[in-house]
């Protein structure tokens, strides 16, 4: 209910990074933003982004927002800030997902087909998705509307995760 609620307002609302703008990490191939939401000139804190920067490749996005990360996928190259600031008309969609060497599993995903990019459920799967990131998995994607994708993000540096952990108050597990 939570992405539900958040996409619908991503729908009609208006996305900026903050005002102490975007951080691109040291390593370039990820940028950390804090995103408001404004909606009819009324502004209000989002959440945290960390994305992929390149957007001459199909790309990948974490949002957290309360501790829950929400994916966003790229199918086709895109910048993936435009993505975040006009998602346009959502609509659901069937998707394989297959995880490194793992068994494909099939879930119900959004669409945002203005800009070929898919809306991983929050929880499990967003998860599931971050640490195939952190682990330099291949994600395969293959929705049912559309050809399949598979992507291997690149590896991104301990310094840009661990920022993204403590922007977004994301707590390791112990073991």
């Amino acid at each position: 209910m939570i992405i539900a609620a958040l996409l619908a307002a991503a729908a009609v609302a208006t996305f900026e990074a903050s005002d102490d703008a975007a951080a691109q990490s040291a390593d370039r191939a990820w940028a950390i933003e804090d995103l408001q939401k404004t909606d009819r000139g009324s502004k209000r804190a989002l959440g945290t982004a960390m994305y992929t920067a390149d957007a001459g490749a199909p790309g990948i996005l974490f949002l957290c927002t309360d501790g829950k990360i929400m994916t966003a996928i790229s199918v086709e190259p895109a910048d993936l800030t435009k993505a975040m600031t006009d998602a346009g008309k959502l609509r659901e969609t069937d998707v394989e997902l297959t995880l490194g060497d793992g068994e494909p599993e099939r879930h119900r995903w959004l669409m945002a087909p203005r800009h070929d990019t898919l809306i991983a459920p929050v929880g499990k799967i967003s998860s599931r998705l971050y640490n195939a990131v952190v682990r330099g998995d291949q994600i395969a994607l293959d929705p049912r509307t559309r050809d399949a994708v598979a992507i291997t993000a690149p590896a991104p540096s301990a310094e840009t995760f661990s920022e993204f952990r403590e922007r977004c108050g994301l707590q390791t597990k112990s073991s």
